[in-house]
């Protein structure tokens, strides 16, 4: 059985629905800005020193109607927030 650390939290990109990025009040002495990733289910979180932290804020930044604006301002942000950078398109379509 693999280690708890090793269990799969998405399938695919296609299981992602919400991507933004939370900061806390605790810097600049410890981690204060990860990547959230669907925040309402089990949320997976990166912190900014992560090796993947910049290789995914570049395909992030790479998504249609990614906001870089909310990005920039968890960068000034020195108190517990949660910034909504993308989130998926309804994929909900209406009978007629």
């Amino acid at each position: 059985m693999p280690p708890a650390t090793d269990r799969k939290v998405k399938d695919s990109f296609e299981d992602i629905y919400e991507i933004g990025v939370v900061t806390t009040d605790v810097g600049p002495f410890a981690e204060d800005v990860f990547w959230l990733i669907d925040k309402d289910t089990d949320g997976l979180r990166i912190p900014q020193m992560s090796p993947v932290f910049k290789a995914l804020m570049d395909y992030f930044g790479s998504l249609e109607d990614f906001d870089w604006r909310p990005f920039n301002d968890a960068m000034c942000c020195t108190d517990c927030h949660y910034f909504l950078c993308w989130k998926r398109a309804s994929q909900t379509s209406s009978a007629g």
